[in-house]
Formats: C-alpha cells, sequence, structure tokens
C-alpha cells in the first residue's frame, strides 16, 4: 500500500490491545510503545545529541520532558500572526494497517464468467 494511502486508513492500537509479530512475540501494545520510547530516549542520550545539536536541535534539555510531560517552547504555526508558548511532546502510536481481504478463487472466477456472459449479451 504506498504511503499516501496510508494516511487515510490510519487506525491507531490501543494501550490495551494485543499485538503479535510471531507466535513466540505476542504482548500489548502499551509495552511496545514502552520499549521503543525508552530505546529513543536512550539513543537520544548517548549517540544521538551529537547529531541532533549539528541540525539546530542542540538545546532540546531534558529528554524526559520530551516524551512525558511535554517541554516548554514557543510555536509558529504557518498563517498565525505571532508565536505561542506552548509545550511539545514527542508521542509513540502504533498504527494498525489491516491487510486487504482477498477474494477467493471461485468468486474470482464466477465473476469472470458473469463478466463474459455480460459481455455477450
Amino acid at each position: 500500500m504506498p504511503d499516501n494511502e496510508l494516511s487515510h486508513a490510519k487506525d491507531y492500537l490501543g494501550n490495551d490491545d494485543v499485538i503479535a509479530f510471531e507466535i513466540e512475540s505476542i504482548g500489548k501494545v502499551s509495552s511496545l510503545k514502552e520499549l521503543v520510547e525508552i530505546f529513543l530516549i536512550s539513543t537520544m542520550r548517548n549517540d544521538d545529541v551529537k547529531f541532533l545539536a549539528e541540525h539546530g536541535l542542540k538545546h532540546l534539555g531534558d529528554i524526559d520532558l520530551l516524551f512525558k510531560q511535554g517541554r516548554p517552547c514557543e510555536v509558529l504555526k504557518v498563517g498565525a500572526k505571532s508565536w505561542q508558548k506552548e509545550k511539545v511532546r514527542i508521542q509513540v502510536n502504533i498504527e494498525f494497517i489491516p491487510d486487504e481481504p482477498e477474494r477467493k478463487k471461485a468468486e474470482s472466477t464466477l465473476d469472470d464468467l458473469r463478466q463474459k456472459i455480460n459481455e455477450i449479451n
């Protein structure tokens, strides 16, 4: 499914939903989100702090604030006339993208046959 189609089919999983990648890898969505947050926080504290600083984000301050309470900042939104004081928080969302149902071969064969009959008539 192309990315532009994904934006129209968003179905975010709740914290109590259960997710399974394989029979051996099953757990609550909240656990997966927590692990991703821990990974991001630890990464941002270590190696990527220099990378962030090199790209103009050297004053992020307490990384934990970005993921928990939110870090105070000012935002200039497109079309706004002035800066607005707010907080920014990074959240991890797990998106569920259901597979499209596959038509059974028998249904497909019958549909093809009906189409051919309609074309003849």
